[in-house]
């Protein structure tokens, strides 16, 4: 199912942080963000999450500017994703590495994002909880 034409995707994974920003310091929470959600989007939203915070942790530990995370991220969804793509966790030759990273973001959410999608996720490092 995709989304309505006036919901952006990025708006049920922004709606979660700020209800979880509010419960966290004790805020009340913005009627409009009270809104029910439907369970594909809160689906979705927590998936898109996950592949973001991926793709954050990548960045900053790997000192990775978008550009060239974006490539990365190309390169190992043509290559090794391909044949890792099935796996329920990540293989251990990855441990530590960037593919890590890149194959967390890609079992989370499966599409090859690029470098102004990145950049957008990069500019956000606050911590959605």
């Amino acid at each position: 199912m995709t989304l309505p034409a006036r919901i952006s995707s990025a708006e049920p994974a922004a709606r979660l942080r700020r209800i979880a920003a509010c419960v966290r310091e004790g805020r009340p929470i913005d009627p409009a963000d009270a809104m029910p959600f439907f369970p594909e989007h809160v689906q979705r939203a927590i998936l898109i999450e996950e592949r973001d915070e991926a793709i954050r942790t990548a960045a900053t530990t790997f000192n990775l500017p978008a550009p060239a995370l974006a490539i990365e991220l190309q390169r190992y969804a043509a290559s090794s994703w391909l044949r890792e793509r099935t796996l329920d966790v990540c293989p251990d030759r990855h441990a530590g590495r960037l593919q890590e990273h890149l194959w967390r973001a890609l079992h989370a959410h499966p599409h090859v994002i690029g470098q102004r999608q990145i950049r957008r996720i990069i500019s956000d490092m606050t911590p959605p909880f």
